[in-house]
């Protein structure tokens, strides 16, 4: 699908940058609980590595041993699914990704697209 194809659905490209060869977070978090989840294209030189629960870890290591509600000032309640950070790695240069808000069962209908330009040194 084009990302220029609904300019309603799009937003504009946000710029990431990162260090080659460590994990990059990208702007995008994934909630399994709402049914839907970001789908990246990912250009050559870039690959996809695990996501991690940002709501369990926070922002550093060292936050797992935390609470939750310690981490993020935030309670969680019963029934409350985790928000996972989408992270990618690659070589160094230039990049644009292509990210497509989809539900599992209906691939060609994004509620939204995101352009990212990743800037790898």
């Amino acid at each position: 699908m084009n990302p220029e194809a609904n300019p309603a659905q799009n937003h504009t490209a946000q710029l990431v940058a990162g260090v080659a060869g460590a994990a990059i977070c990208l702007p995008l978090s994934n909630s399994g609980t709402t049914g839907f989840n970001w789908e990246l294209e990912l250009p050559s030189g870039v690959t996809r590595v695990a996501d991690v629960a940002s709501d369990v870890l926070g922002d550093k290591p060292s936050d797992a041993s935390k609470g939750i509600s310690e981490v993020t000032g935030q309670t969680k309640r019963l029934g409350d699914g985790p928000n996972y950070q989408l992270y990618v790695q690659a070589d160094a240069g230039s990049y644009l990704i292509i990210a497509r808000l989809v539900r599992a069962w209906d691939k060609a209908h994004p509620i939204s697209v995101m352009q990212i330009q990743l800037e790898v040194k």
